[in-house]
């Protein structure tokens, strides 16, 4: 072993590897062995035989801080932030070297990360940097990573991107001719009063849906990570004949509560012309179960005793859910088109509970259909209610995405959903000829993301096997929709 290590002092790593490689046999759980064999391998840039050695060596000491320190130097250079991270932690590594934060040029100061100098930076700490900064309503996007420095510390660096002072420019003119393609309206203002302010008037107008509210959001007191909501909106509704309208307002506070849940909660009060005037309150929760999967929790209770609440898994594996990729740590990326193949699923069990005199409004159940307005995509018709008092709904989605030379996305996708009513209320079909307890659609469609929209424009053409009929649908799909 000593004259290995005197030829990988001396630049011959080709020598020392072939002492090693014959002295490894004979001692094959010899710490000294492993380690300079690791670290000619790390040297010569055969890095896959460099980690399998180093995970060798943790195996026999478990506690060995060179090994650790190797493992997440593989690791970092595999471009994995996340597992580099996890495997420094274990030797209490690395600590906060800097925090550098930037915005654009002429911006308002970019809020605090909270992280405190000279800690233990783990990923969950780059993921509530991140969600803190995003808490803010001015910042549209923001993205955390970190770079190594010497003696085992980091420098943690931010880039914010924030809304726009207002959206009636030219350059987010295709955004908004995009959503008004899949019925929807969406402009907005930020900072216009200098206090951190983001303002939003949004709509959506469709056959089963006449929509407009206007949302007003506001950074919580005291430089807590989240931000206050006040929204108006008022809505029309039908179901087959019947004209349900509500107008309504919210008071939400959305916090970030840990790196791996999300939530909010609210109050307001909603008047049905015929239902009578009802205070509500509202609650969400998002758990992150990995990098792919997260668990939807949310729910509206109305005074009168009725209310509506909602299960939902969905995952979203993508290129940016695979290891790699510096910068997403914690990135999201759900509400866009993602270039090259992407698969989404999600699984949503809806009930409504209780009964007010003269029968819960009919905009509290869940849109089913294909049409621009539908919550639930059942792409084969244009609205559909299977019987019962709950619903379990289901859809999966193969997209493929391409950039184009002027920042337009097109994607094609190919996709199946299904619906069936639970419980024992009897529904209403919706459609002529309408559903029994459940049905399935398939289909195929094309996608199109535009620079300046979170989200994008559906065309999909679905069959439902069991009957033969198809339709061709057109929607906007996103959180800004």
């Amino acid at each position: 072993m000593e004259a290995a290590v005197g030829r990988a002092a001396a630049g011959d790593l080709a020598g020392a590897g072939v002492l090693l490689e014959d002295a490894l046999p004979r001692c094959p759980d010899h710490l000294g062995v492993l380690r300079e064999l690791a670290a000619v391998r790390f040297r010569e840039g055969r890095r896959a035989d460099a980690e399998a050695l180093a995970r060798r060596l943790l195996v026999l000491d478990p506690q060995l801080e060179w090994g650790w320190d190797l493992l997440g130097t593989l690791r970092y250079l595999d471009d994995d932030a996340v597992a580099a991270l996890r495997a420094w932690n274990r030797i209490g590594r690395p600590r906060l070297g800097a925090v550098d934060v930037v915005g654009p040029a002429g911006a308002p100061p970019s809020p605090g990360t909270r992280l405190r100098p000279g800690s233990v930076v783990t990923p969950e700490d780059l993921v509530r940097a991140r969600r803190r900064l995003e808490a803010v309503p001015t910042v549209n996007r923001a993205r955390v990573s970190y770079r190594p420095l010497p003696g085992g510390q980091v420098r943690v660096e931010g880039t914010v991107t924030r809304h726009p002072p207002h959206t009636l420019t030219r350059g987010v003119l295709p955004a908004h001719l995009a959503r008004a393609v899949g019925g929807a309206l969406r402009i907005e203002a930020a900072d216009r009063a200098g206090r951190g302010e983001h303002i939003t008037l949004h709509g959506a107008l469709d056959r089963d849906l006449r929509e407009v509210g206007l949302t007003l959001a506001l950074p919580a007191p005291g430089g807590a990570a989240s931000a206050l909501d006040w929204t108006a909106n008022h809505r029309v509704t039908k179901l087959e004949n019947r004209r349900t309208e509500r107008t309504g307002g919210r008071a939400t506070v959305r916090p970030w509560p840990t790196a791996r849940t999300r939530g909010s909660a609210g109050f307001g009060v909603d008047h049905w012309p015929g239902f009578g005037t009802h205070a509500v309150l509202e609650g969400t929760a998002k758990l992150d179960l990995g990098r792919v999967v997260a668990l939807d929790l949310g729910g509206s209770w109305w005074t009168g005793g009725f209310g509506l609440t909602e299960v939902a898994l969905g995952t979203l594996v993508d290129r940016s859910s695979v290891p790699g990729a510096r910068e997403a740590v914690g990135g999201e990326g759900a509400d866009r088109l993602a270039v090259g193949p992407a698969l989404r699923s999600r699984t949503t069990l809806t009930a409504l509970h209780g009964v007010v005199p003269g029968g819960t409004p009919d905009d509290l159940a869940p849109r089913f259909g294909g049409r621009r307005s539908s919550t639930h995509p059942m792409r084969a018709a244009g609205r559909v209610l299977p019987p019962g008092d709950a619903w379990l709904h289901g859809t999966v989605e193969v997209t493929h995405g391409w950039a184009t030379p002027t920042g337009i996305l097109v994607g094609g996708a190919l996709f199946a959903d299904a619906v069936r009513g639970l419980g024992s209320a009897a529904g209403d079909p919706g459609d002529p000829g309408g559903p029994g307890p459940g049905t399935v659609n398939l289909g195929t469609g094309l996608r199109l993301g535009v620079p300046g929209a979170q989200g994008w424009l559906r065309a999909d053409w679905a069959v439902d096997p069991s009957t033969g009929r198809s339709r061709v649908s057109v929607a906007w799909v996103g959180r800004d929709g």
